[in-house]
């Protein structure tokens, strides 16, 4: 009843208007609990998708390139130890290979690594691993002897870990990036997909670029 009272006599007018500008100021005294803000996002939806799907396709076409590349081109390396025990090398490499890459697949529950830097990271480490096995198609036993054998299977297998890694966490960061937000949630299966067809362009082209060096070599 007080604030009908004030309102009705002019000549406490002035004192009500203090305490209604007093009452305004009083909820900004006690600032909201702070929320991590969500990682930014281009302004419309489809900016996001393709901000997101590159940021994601790029480094999956890259990768895939270099895999496909090396699966057509790595026999070259092991055959360079005489028919069988090639073969014998080429089987190690293999089954070390996918055993690590499926490791890593299971890895990246927990160790989610998929900012923009990690993955440039991961990919230049990838390229690094995927040139040391092509020195060795290339110049078959630049290490010689059985030593430079275990050489050419742990790089492989290396390679392999990695690729497992990386291209599994390039999927989990376009989740990462738009299941968060309610606008973008729809997005997440178009992007994925995005990806995945980026992965399969590599495939082809790094599959084609092992038939041309199959002839050189």
């Amino acid at each position: 009843h007080g604030h009908h009272h004030n309102y009705r006599h002019h000549h406490h007018h002035h004192h009500s208007t203090a305490a209604a500008t007093n009452n305004s100021d009083a909820p900004p005294l006690l600032p909201p609990p702070p929320r991590p803000p969500p990682p930014p996002l281009p302004p419309t939806l489809r900016s996001a998708l393709h901000y997101v799907a590159l940021s994601a396709a790029v480094p999956q076409a890259l990768i895939g390139t270099i895999n496909y590349l090396l699966l057509g081109v790595f026999p070259f390396a092991t055959s360079a130890y005489g028919p069988s025990r090639g073969a014998i090398i080429l089987m190690w490499a293999n089954i070390i290979g996918v055993t690590l890459n499926s490791a890593a697949r299971i890895a990246t529950t927990w160790l989610m690594w998929h900012d923009d830097a990690a993955i440039a990271v991961q990919c230049g480490l990838l390229v690094a691993l995927g040139a040391g096995c092509g020195m060795f198609v290339i110049m078959p036993k630049t290490i010689p002897g059985d030593f430079g054998a275990v050489i050419l299977v742990l790089l492989y297998a290396a390679f392999n870990m990695l690729y497992g890694f990386t291209d599994t966490l390039l999927f989990q960061q376009v989740v990462a990036r738009l299941a968060p937000h309610p606008h973008t949630a729809p997005l997440v299966q178009p992007a994925s997909r995005v990806v995945a067809i980026a992965n399969q362009c590599g495939a082809a082209v790094g599959s084609l670029l092992a038939l041309a060096l199959s002839f050189v070599l």
